[in-house]
């Protein structure tokens, strides 16, 4: 199982990382949305992205928006995390934008926990709870 974290702040992306420790999965980071479609693209058989809502320079909604336009990556699910509230109206906006893809599988709101966040992911790639 590969998954990439796709986050401006390495606080988060170490948090993820070391959250994700106990899937066994192949985790790997990218620092911008240039540096994750980059990746994707050199590499298009994640199994999810856990990308940030909000970034400097190409933000979330772009990285979205240029996974639609390239076959090889607009099947990889994504989780969105952002800081803005879930119910907040841009975030509401981005995500019946991308309804229609079935591209966001899961939204977490910053700050979230280990608990919440191996929930999220053991859903959208449907692995077997445990405990």
């Amino acid at each position: 199982m590969k998954i990439l974290i796709i986050d401006d702040e390495i606080y988060t992306v170490t948090t993820v990382k070391a959250f994700l420790a106990e899937l066994t999965a192949d985790v790997d980071a990218a620092y911008s949305g240039h540096e994750g479609i980059k990746k994707m693209r050199a590499n298009p058989d994640y199994d999810l992205l856990i990308l940030d809502f909000m970034m400097s320079g190409m933000s979330g909604l772009d990285v979205c928006q240029e996974m639609t336009g390239d076959n090889k990556i607009k099947k990889i699910p994504v989780l969105l995390i952002s800081a803005l509230p879930v119910t907040s109206p841009e975030l509401h906006e981005l995500l019946e934008e991308f309804n229609q893809t079935h591209m966001i599988k899961g939204v977490l709101e910053k700050p979230f926990g280990k608990n919440a966040l191996l929930e999220e992911v053991k859903k959208i790639l449907k692995i077997e709870q445990s405990g």
